[in-house]
């Protein structure tokens, strides 16, 4: 009668005892899970917060410097006029000619320097460079933009419905292969116009010489990458950074190279799948060195749009 009743009465409790270890278990791995994901989600918002801050800091910076050059440059047009009006003056007095009048306004523009390679010039409303340092006497009125746009048009037009002392600014792509351009760069320029000469003074300078501060990015930046390549997530996880492209702008030991093409040990893109998708959670098999079998993976990653980056935050 026990060989009977015995197991009636053990398989039940074996069962039970292991449906209960199963979903003791299940829900322990569950609440690591869930645990793993909150650390990676908050992890990622701080560094969001931080790309967030660092590109504001910047853009402020940038801002002020852009207000202080435009003043600058504005200045230097206004210096430039009144030397015009200055040698217009001695010419109505019969002390000097027009043409060495303009010739010592030539010759005083080119002693101006603005940054590494900016200078002032002046053209008429016609487009011919009257005062340059490489392309004087050439007419530039039929100079084009990569998009068709006349830029030197568009400035004569401008300079021509300006109110009187009226400083007006442009920005257009320009190359100077006589001074080494080999590519156009971004000029700005501030211009003035002088109807009794026909001239539209101007100064001029390449943004990445003015506006922007290379240095001064560069070592932001470098802050800003200690900070997040100190961020631990767990044990073992990290946080990094990269272009919508696949290049890793920050990270521990692959900063610089283009992981798009890397599979986990399925063979899925999985660098790819975040580089499309930008913004999301991501579980993949990955066989460190060292390890005889793969270990699964988790990644909580944001789109950060203004630098075009993702951030991922990585953890076991």
């Amino acid at each position: 009668m026990l060989v009977i009743i015995l197991p009636l009465l053990v398989i039940p409790i074996f069962l039970l005892g292991g449906t209960i270890g199963y979903i003791a278990t299940t829900q322990a791995y569950r609440g690591i899970i869930d645990a793993s994901k909150a650390d990676l989600d908050h992890m990622a918002s701080f560094t969001l917060d931080l790309l967030d801050g660092h590109h504001r800091q910047f853009e402020v910076y940038r801002e002020d410097k852009k207000k202080t050059v435009r003043q600058e440059m504005k200045t230097l047009v206004d210096l430039a006029y009144t030397l015009i009006n200055e040698q217009q003056h001695q010419y109505e007095l019969g002390n000097i000619s027009l043409e060495e009048s303009q010739q010592s306004s030539r010759n005083s523009f080119k002693d101006v320097g603005i940054g590494s390679s900016g200078y002032l010039f002046a053209l008429t409303s016609k487009g011919e460079l009257t005062v340059h340092p490489t392309r004087e006497g050439e007419n530039i009125i039929d100079e084009q933009d990569k998009n068709g746009r006349f830029f030197i048009r568009e400035l004569t037009e401008r300079a021509l419905n300006s109110e009187p002392g009226e400083v007006l600014y442009t920005i257009y792509p320009w190359r100077n292969e006589k001074l080494g351009d080999k590519h156009p760069r971004n000029k700005i320029v501030a211009f003035r116009y002088c109807p009794k000469w026909d001239w539209i003074v101007a100064a001029g300078g390449y943004l990445d010489e003015t506006y922007d501060d290379p240095e001064f990015e560069k070592k932001a930046l470098t802050t800003l990458s200690q900070q997040i390549k100190s961020k631990k997530v767990g044990k073992t996880g990290y946080v990094y950074c990269m272009s919508s492209d696949g290049v890793m702008t920050i990270h521990p030991d692959a900063e610089g190279q283009n992981l798009i093409s890397e599979q986990d040990t399925t063979g899925h893109r999985f660098i790819a799948e975040m580089a499309e998708k930008k913004e999301g959670w991501i579980r993949y098999p990955w066989l460190n060195k060292g390890d005889k079998k793969a270990r699964m993976k988790i990644v909580r990653y944001r789109y950060f749009q203004p630098w075009d980056w993702i951030i991922g935050c990585r953890q076991l």
